[in-house]
């Protein structure tokens, strides 16, 4: 999953704080997230919205 989504979500988290080292920060921790709460996707929405949702 974060070799199919890394690149999207960290160009969202650039065009949001136009700082790189800040912007592979938060996708970091997106990816934290994701994997700490995959339990509570419900599939009701594409995955990659929902990452999107978590980026933002």
């Amino acid at each position: 999953m974060v070799r199919a989504y890394q690149h999207r979500v960290f160009g969202v988290a650039l065009r949001m704080l136009s700082s790189p080292a800040e912007a592979e920060e938060v996708a970091q921790e997106v990816f934290l997230r994701v994997h700490r709460s995959v339990a509570e996707f419900r599939g009701e929405a594409k995955l990659s919205t929902w990452l999107y949702a978590i980026a933002s």
